[in-house]
């Protein structure tokens, strides 16, 4: 079954989250195929991967519409290495994904969007990636929401005292309002509704309303006269709240005794005849009833702190190096001019917020295990040269224009010296062409690595 292109546009996106990092590249493949922008412990952030992880963040969860590119590129890539640290956190502490965790979210992801098998099989073999690679990726995140949740609650302590000073000081959160349980006989009046169909109705009613005070029951006068889905139960609502019904209706109901029934009542939906079987008095939810809601609450209260001051925990123990801004000699180029020394004379704590939060400069940073500054010539060394960055001095990149069509034939000459939207579109042209079958999929592969030889 094929898919239209919109189609498939859209529905890759669902699961693009979670697809975007499975792709393993070896070392000596990165620097074949893109090139390494970051090196997190003994893991690698390829350019590649990091461009699709930024067209995810602006296609789908909008972020980005407010920064410039330069900006938009360093806050995905310091998601991806938080993720990353905590994946590794998680190998570390030994915690187990079951497959049978893994086969549930991929059987909810398809539910969840109405996919087949083959559905997703075309969809990751578009990709280029693989089921297992899927599955792996999948792992990863079940992973770093356990290892998340597991550092967290050792760390988050909420005592009975905080519990219960909570639950004391919020009694309107917990407490329910009067409610009576109802039957009603309803003659619906509609827009369509004539004047003289109006009149028929109000003459049922009152025919219906004379009948139970005679002595039919209510059940069966409901079954026999009323026009709502209620009628086949007798006109059984159930329990209905103080402050959630039509003002008229909520009116009469509690005005009744068990066992009353109403006169004709008029609302927006037409006329009701009202019976009240019961009455039940509000209440203040009792503590052990709400106290897990409470504990949710005030965890989520404190999760952000806790989660950042981790994170800080991981990064400042773990050995990370950021080249995605460097120039072809090594060296960072820094937006408006800004001196490396000041950067490097301000106090760690400032810089490690700058990175995270992504409002500071990306430098090019080594770490080893105590935290302290390493040197680095070895693996800058092994690092491709690339040339000057297309990335650096772009504070406020224009919008990319709408795709134009393809280019079929293309040499050395058209990709020299290309800034970062006309690159990003010839990506995307690659792809299509790649797809269409209008080119080979090596190809596709010597004109990607022609393309990413200019960065």
């Amino acid at each position: 079954m094929k898919f239209s292109r919109k189609l498939n546009r859209g529905r890759i996106w669902i699961f693009a989250a979670l697809v975007w990092g499975c792709v393993s590249l070896s070392e000596s493949e990165a620097r074949v195929l893109d090139r390494v922008v970051a090196k997190v412990n003994s893991e690698i952030v390829t350019l590649s991967l990091l461009e699709e992880k930024v067209a995810y963040l602006r296609e789908r969860e909008g972020v980005g519409l407010d920064m410039s590119q330069k900006e938009l590129f360093k806050t995905a890539l310091n998601m991806m290495i938080d993720e990353k640290l905590q994946v590794q956190e998680g190998k570390r502490l030994k915690l187990v994904v079951e497959e049978e965790s893994v086969l549930k979210a991929v059987d909810d992801i398809k539910a969840k969007n109405g996919l087949t098998d083959k559905d997703l099989d075309q969809m990751l073999e578009r990709e280029h990636a693989t089921a297992e690679q899927y599955k792996g990726r999948i792992r990863d995140q079940i992973l770093v929401s356990k290892v998340v949740s597991f550092q967290l609650r050792n760390r988050i302590i909420i005592s009975e005292k905080e519990l219960k000073e909570y639950y004391l000081s919020h009694q309107k959160e917990f407490s329910v309002s009067d409610m009576v349980r109802a039957r009603h006989i309803l003659f619906i009046f509609d827009p369509g509704t004539s004047e003289a169909q109006r009149r028929a109705k109000s003459k049922l009613a009152e025919q219906a309303l004379a009948n139970i005070r005679a002595g039919e029951d209510f059940a069966q006068a409901a079954k026999k006269y009323s026009e709502d889905v209620s009628a086949g139960s007798g006109g059984d609502l159930g329990l209905l709240e103080r402050g959630k019904l039509a003002p008229a209706f909520e009116q009469a109901a509690f005005k009744l005794q068990p066992g009353e029934v109403s006169d004709i009542v008029n609302t927006p939906y037409g006329l009701h005849i009202i019976k009240i079987e019961e009455f039940v008095p509000g209440k203040v939810k009792p503590y052990n009833e709400v106290k897990p809601e409470i504990d949710r609450i005030l965890f989520s209260q404190k999760r952000g702190k806790e989660y950042k001051a981790w994170m800080d925990e991981l990064r400042k123990a773990a050995f990370i190096e950021i080249a995605l801004f460097e120039n072809s000699q090594g060296k960072e180029d820094r937006p408006n001019g800004e001196d490396k020394n000041k950067i490097e004379s301000e106090p760690a704590e400032k810089r490690t917020a700058d990175r995270e939060s992504g409002s500071g400069p990306v430098v090019s940073e080594k770490k080893n295990k105590s935290g302290k500054e390493a040197s680095s010539p070895k693996y800058r060394r092994e690092q491709p040269k690339p040339a000057q960055s297309v990335l650096a001095g772009n504070p406020s990149p224009k919008k990319r224009p709408a795709a134009s069509p393809p280019v079929i034939h293309e040499d050395d000459s058209q990709e020299a010296g290309l800034d970062f939207e006309t690159m990003e579109k010839k990506l995307i042209d690659y792809k299509e062409l790649r797809e269409q079958k209008v080119i080979s999929e090596a190809e596709y592969q010597k004109r990607k690595r022609r393309l990413l030889n200019q960065l």
